[in-house]
This record gives structure tokens, C-alpha cells and sequence, in this order.
């Protein structure tokens, strides 16, 4: 009986050593996990920026052909 009692808590302390192995795992996993989605979330700021930079780009080029258009439009050949 009291054999049984020692095999059960020998048991109990194995289980406890796998499961908090396991938490320690799944922390990891889960830091890994918030420094991607903290990495994802800056990439996708500076994408969000660069998206700007460029369109406002886009527009002042536009501008620039437009003008340059009604100039040329001055000259006859």
C-alpha cells in the first residue's frame, strides 16, 4: 500500500516535470510567435509609409508631365 502511495506521487512528480517542460516550451513558442507579429506590424507601418512616399510621388510627377505638356503646346514647328 505504501508502495503505491510512493509509485503514485513518483508518478504525479514525473507529470509535474513534463507539464511545466511543456509551459516552458509553449512561452517560448508564444515569444517567438509576438516578436513575428511585432516584426510583421513595423514592416507593415514602413510599407503603409513607403505606399505614401510613392503615391505622393506619382501625383507631383503628374503634375510635372501635365505642365510640361501645356509648354511644349506653346512651341509651333
Amino acid at each position: 500500500m505504501l508502495e503505491n502511495i510512493a509509485q503514485g506521487f513518483g508518478q504525479l512528480s514525473d507529470m509535474s516535470v513534463r507539464i511545466a517542460a511543456a509551459a516552458e516550451e509553449q512561452t517560448a513558442v508564444a515569444s517567438g510567435m509576438k516578436q513575428n507579429i511585432d516584426s510583421i506590424n513595423v514592416t507593415a507601418g514602413a510599407t503603409e509609409a513607403r505606399g505614401g512616399e510613392i503615391s505622393r510621388a506619382g501625383t507631383d510627377v503628374a503634375a510635372q508631365a501635365h505642365a510640361l505638356s501645356r509648354l511644349v503646346q506653346q512651341f509651333k514647328i
